[in-house]
């Protein structure tokens, strides 16, 4: 399977405080590695985090946020089902975002 940037999924994510526990959820793609995916988890909930502003745009149901702060690292198994791709406008600000 091929993960291309910006791209959105639904993905099986593990809770940073309970590696044991795990919650579907929807990430953005960064880029590929030999043997994972690195992508940035998107939440509902607004924290120090950038705001999707055109996220139906984007295949996403409500208004969402990416947490920049944590890379994730997912095997090509945890993912499920692709949901859009980030706006232009998003994929800008967020390139942005991500360089400061």
């Amino acid at each position: 399977m091929t993960f291309n940037q910006w791209e959105i999924w639904n993905a099986i994510v593990a809770y940073a405080d309970n590696p044991d526990e795990s919650k579907r959820r929807p990430v953005v793609i960064l880029g590929q590695q030999e043997m994972s995916v690195i992508a940035l988890k998107i939440t509902g909930t607004e924290r120090s985090v950038y705001k999707i502003l055109n996220w139906s745009d984007s295949g996403l149901y409500k208004p969402s946020y990416i947490v920049c702060t944590e890379k994730l690292l997912l095997k090509e198994t945890d993912f499920q089902d692709k949901l859009g791709v980030l706006h232009p406008l998003d994929i800008i600000n967020l390139a942005n975002y991500l360089k400061r």
